[in-house]
């Protein structure tokens, strides 16, 4: 009961309460008399704990490609006088889903066409509206013509700036907000901005496969499981005008350092210099302005190159790249070369492929020598994790042969990828330690148990 009024000689009654999450407002009648309530007004401060934006459908003047999102947010808390104030302490946060679209219809709509048996065929949404109650069907996610970013959170004061990483080129998307918070806290969207670009082709497709089987059944490229593989990679674009500036490089995300063999353009291809090339952990990068692809020189390109795939269903996802400074396109799988059978760019591990998840662990150089002169003064632990969509708890510690700690190198979580890791002969006071054998061992924490790999190693003076 939040007032009880036995009397009433006023007009009005004003009734206040501490702040609290209040749906519902009961007003109990206790008079025998007949009156008459001319009205009853609820008046509400502070914040729901969650809440719901909802973007309309944004369509740009032309089909483009999306680059980056930038947020703007500050965490407030409601102060006892009513005045917002920034706290960075605030219990609350944002998510952020964002997708983008081919067309104007982010759903689909289906008829029921047999009652009995609920059978059902696609129709579009202004049919769907004219239809009896009893025959409207599903209605789902286009997931062919649109697609999801996993929402982003933001919970915490400052500006950031997230890469769109979305098909494109594309010339509709829209957006959520889903408020989370307190009754005095919450997170204000100051400003939400998307950097665009015109896109460099109407279209790009892109299709990997093994040198040595380009037609595999079935069309799945399944490799050994953390094993370098001869790929080769095809590409070709699609011009829809001869204002669009093409590209003159091309960027294939990997997971482990790939090792460029040849790079053909042309029909028939014929073998090209790229004019530079730089391989790292995170991919290839070529470029090629000496024969920059435009709409009057279109050139298929193939790309053959050597990498391990390190997860069991692995996207080689690429971009085209222009030097003059416009967003990169990504390149969608398909049909890019007659003499390639995948029209994919997903690769598998093969049957074959069981195991663990720690791979390919080398000590270089085997033998340690820190003493000073400058040669083999520290050994790399190398090692590859395999399998892993989600990271686990990893440890990795040099010890002696009676299987005492000499040096905690690394505890931390990791998920697949190729990693390194350094000893230079030292123990975990920093003091050098005796000549002799040593063990490097590294322990992965699974839901299956510990899985440990171990290598010996010497240090020598």
């Amino acid at each position: 009961v939040l007032k009880r009024v036995d009397l009433q000689t006023e007009p009005r009654t004003v009734v206040d309460f501490p702040v609290q999450l209040v749906r519902f407002i009961r007003l109990r009648i206790l008079s025998p008399n007949p009156f008459e309530i001319a009205e009853i007004q609820a008046f509400g401060t502070g914040f729901v704990p969650k809440g719901t934006y909802n973007s309309k459908l944004i369509e740009l003047p032309t089909a483009a490609i999306l680059g980056t999102l930038s947020i703007k947010a500050t965490k407030l808390r409601r102060q006892p006088d009513g005045v917002l104030l920034p706290t960075a302490a605030a219990a609350a946060s944002v998510d952020l889903p964002l997708r983008t679209g081919a067309d104007e219809t982010p759903l689909v709509h289906f008829e029921i066409v047999d009652r009995e048996t609920g059978s059902e065929q696609l129709t579009t949404a202004d049919a769907y509206a004219k239809l009896a109650e009893d025959f409207r069907g599903s209605i789902l996610d286009d997931a062919e013509n649109w697609t999801w970013k996993n929402p982003i959170r933001i919970d915490s004061t400052g500006t950031f700036t997230y890469p769109l990483e979305l098909p494109g080129p594309r010339r509709y998307f829209d957006f959520q907000l889903f408020f989370q918070g307190t009754s005095t806290d919450l997170v204000q969207i100051d400003s939400l901005a998307i950097s665009y670009s015109l896109p460099l082709a109407d279209h790009a497709v892109g299709e990997i496969a093994v040198l040595a089987d380009p037609f595999p059944p079935g069309g799945v490229v399944a490799v050994p499981a953390g094993r370098d593989t001869l790929f080769t990679y095809d590409i070709r674009a699609e011009f829809g005008s001869d204002a669009q500036v093409g590209f003159d490089g091309l960027h294939i995300a990997t997971q482990t350092e790939p090792t460029l063999l040849k790079f053909e353009m042309g029909e028939p291809l014929v073998e090209v210099v790229p004019d530079s090339v730089h391989a790292d952990a995170q991919g290839l990068m070529l470029y090629f302005p000496s024969n920059r692809v435009t709409p009057s020189n279109n050139q298929p390109l193939r790309v053959t190159f050597r990498t391990a795939i390190l997860v069991y269903a692995t996207d080689l996802v690429s971009h085209l790249i222009d030097s003059g400074g416009r967003l990169p396109q990504p390149v969608a799988a398909g049909d890019a070369s007659p003499s390639v059978g995948t029209n994919t760019n997903r690769v598998f591990f093969s049957n074959a492929a069981g195991g663990g998840i720690l791979s390919a662990m080398q000590i270089v150089p085997a033998v340690c020598t820190p003493n000073g002169d400058g040669v083999n003064e520290e050994s790399r632990i190398v090692f590859q994790v395999l399998r892993l969509v989600q990271e686990v708890e990893f440890s990795i510690g040099i010890y002696d042969l009676a299987g005492r700690r000499v040096r905690q190198l690394f505890l931390d979580t990791l998920s697949a990828g190729a990693y390194e890791h350094t000893w230079d002969g030292r123990d975990a006071t920093g003091e050098l330690v005796p000549p002799g054998a040593y063990i490097a061992r590294i322990a992965a924490e699974t839901e299956s148990g510990e899985e440990v790999l171990a290598r010996t190693l010497s240090v020598a003076y």
